[in-house]
């Protein structure tokens, strides 16, 4: 009597039984009800500057890609309060009349974090990457900046955080009123961290014996494209009471989804793209780089649902051209 008929079924059993539980997982995943928010500086002078209606990004490459283009369209339909302001290469003179004497050998990862952390202390407003799509205004942000009378609103990596009272910010989106002190300072470490190389910071910080305070969860430091993210940390364990900070917890909000399935980016494909969306959305959805190239590859070959949280927000790509 051969097995081979039985072996195949409890493969195929096997293989429809993790197929479920994988579907079950991008179907669960949700957004929070509440999100979790730490407030960093409470001994520091409270702020009664607004943040301006501005939002900055930068396109790369120039012109925006037909998905990028997308997103923008996005943010001025649920935001219509705001300016938008799409920076390139030839137009960053006007907002950034000094740009660093190496901008252009700059990594295209380093180049976008200088600009957020220029931009906003000179001019001060809402960075967004330009991978992201909004499901509602913004006014929790400025809600919140006047509650807490902070001069800096952005997200934390919770997943990445060790310590609670100072957690890792995550720098999709950075919200600032004009000349705040945090990303005054933030600015001005982040351009020393580049003249010295990232290396040259990783070994102050051991020497200081402040790394693993500092790093956290990031297991490779300052290497690759957490360099401002790590300086902003130093920052903050250098001088935790020297600015007001609303930071709103990351997976409660623009990681939401991507936590929900794992931090896996097919996943988090299909629950945007895929199943229907939710009756509650996050207020925004962040795509890291990995998740912003296949959701932008999928979604211009239409492998997507009609009642998708993508095409809701996005629209389908003929309406965009």
């Amino acid at each position: 009597m051969s097995f081979a008929p039985f072996i195949f079924l409890a493969l195929f059993v096997l293989a429809a039984g993790l197929l479920l539980r994988e579907f079950a997982t991008v179907a669960r995943a949700h957004a929070p009800s509440q999100t979790r928010v730490v407030f960093v500086g409470d001994s520091a002078p409270a702020c009664k500057a607004q943040i301006p209606r501005v939002i900055w990004t930068y396109a790369q490459p120039t012109p925006p890609t037909q998905f990028v283009q997308a997103c923008i369209a996005n943010w001025r339909r649920f935001v219509p309060d705001h300016e938008v302001r799409v920076l390139d290469r030839a137009s960053i003179a006007a907002w950034l009349p000094e740009l660093r004497a190496d901008f252009d050998a700059l990594t295209a990862r380093q180049q976008t974090e200088w600009l957020r952390v220029r931009l906003l202390a000179r001019h001060g407003g809402v960075w967004m990457d330009a991978a992201t799509l909004l499901s509602r205004d913004l006014a929790w942000l400025h809600d919140l900046r006047a509650h807490r009378q902070a001069d800096y609103v952005g997200f934390y990596i919770d997943r990445d955080t060790k310590r609670p009272e100072l957690p890792l910010i995550d720098t999709g989106l950075m919200a600032s009123v004009t000349g705040g002190g945090f990303v005054t300072a933030l600015a001005d470490a982040f351009d020393r961290a580049l003249d010295a190389g990232a290396e040259v910071l990783l070994q102050r910080l051991r020497d200081e014996g402040r790394l693993a305070a500092v790093v956290q969860g990031r297991a490779n430091g300052a290497a690759g494209d957490h360099l401002l993210q790590v300086v902003a940390a130093d920052e903050l364990d250098r001088a935790p009471q020297a600015h007001r900070l609303a930071l709103l917890r990351a997976e409660d909000g623009p990681q939401a989804w991507l936590a929900a399935v794992g931090w896996r980016t097919r996943h988090h494909y299909a629950r945007i793209a895929l199943t229907h969306a939710p009756t509650r959305l996050p207020a925004l959805v962040t795509l890291r780089d990995r998740e912003h190239a296949m959701t932008a590859r999928h979604w211009l070959k239409r492998r997507w649902l009609a009642g998708s949280a993508l095409i809701e927000l996005l629209g389908k790509p003929h309406e965009h051209r």
